[in-house]
């Protein structure tokens, strides 16, 4: 009859091997998860460059294609919405400019003074 020590060794040991094998798996999952996702990013890299060559190709012939034709219509427009948001920043950053130059200015008066 094993003794308790030798059960509890035997257990252990069993228990070990156990999660020895389970990391082993979970490593090669982990990796192969990894290669897949790198897979995938050479795959989004891929479309993208066909994507820009179809529409680099659409802007110097017209795409035959309504869907392709759609999507450089959707370009077009979202190129345009950019334009506006960069020209909304630039002004936006020229009014915060004359606020503060108005604010330090006004910092200066003998009126700004008396109210703090």
């Amino acid at each position: 009859m094993p003794s308790m020590w030798e059960d509890l060794k035997k257990t252990v040991k069993e228990g070990l091997t156990t999660a020895a094998a389970k990391t082993e798996e979970y490593t090669k999952i982990g990796k192969a998860k990894l290669d897949m996702m790198n897979l995938n990013k050479s795959l989004n890299g891929a479309l993208q460059d066909l994507g820009l060559e179809v529409y680099e190709g659409a802007k110097v012939q017209p795409a035959q294609n309504p869907k392709v034709k759609g999507f450089v219509e959707k370009i077009n427009q979202l190129k345009q919405s950019i334009k506006d948001k960069e020209a909304e920043i630039e002004t936006i950053k020229k009014g915060s400019a004359a606020q503060t130059a108005d604010d330090e200015g006004s910092e200066n008066a003998p009126e700004a003074k008396t109210k703090k």
